[in-house]
């Protein structure tokens, strides 16, 4: 699944493949992040370019972005939109004890999400429309 906060009327897309015929989710790229339901342990392989610069346009309230650059600090990795945004969520379902991460920009210490990395998907809730630079 994945989520276009921009599509007001049904932002939530899928894809299902035993029935591809009903899915609204037809191609995956480097700017969304996306929630994948498994039935058993894997590993996806993503391969191409990191590219040297890329915007992600975001909405007020929340989106699900992807994030195709070098881990970097919250605060670093997100300068470019910083007032604009108020938490970012992510969830590592690998963390059994406590998957769900977060960062307050107004109370960086007490967050638990302390970097961005690739290969995640960020919730990202905005106080107004910005757009997310990116560079390698």
């Amino acid at each position: 699944m994945a989520y276009n906060a921009s599509d007001t009327t049904d932002p939530w897309k899928s894809y299902d493949p035993t029935l591809p015929m009903f899915s609204d989710l037809d191609s995956l790229d480097e700017k969304t992040g996306f929630w994948i339901r498994m039935t058993a342990n894997d590993t996806l392989t993503v391969t191409g370019s990191i590219p040297d610069s890329i915007s992600i346009p975001l909405i007020g309230g929340w989106n699900l972005a992807g994030y195709p650059a070098a881990t970097q600090p919250v605060a670093d990795a997100l300068s470019s939109i910083n007032g604009s945004y108020v938490k970012v969520m992510m969830y590592n379902a690998s963390d059994i004890a406590d998957p769900w991460k977060s960062y307050d920009p107004t109370l960086p210490l007490f967050s638990d999400l302390k970097n961005i990395v690739p290969g995640f998907g960020y919730w990202i809730r905005m106080d107004a429309n910005d757009t997310w630079i990116l560079s390698k």
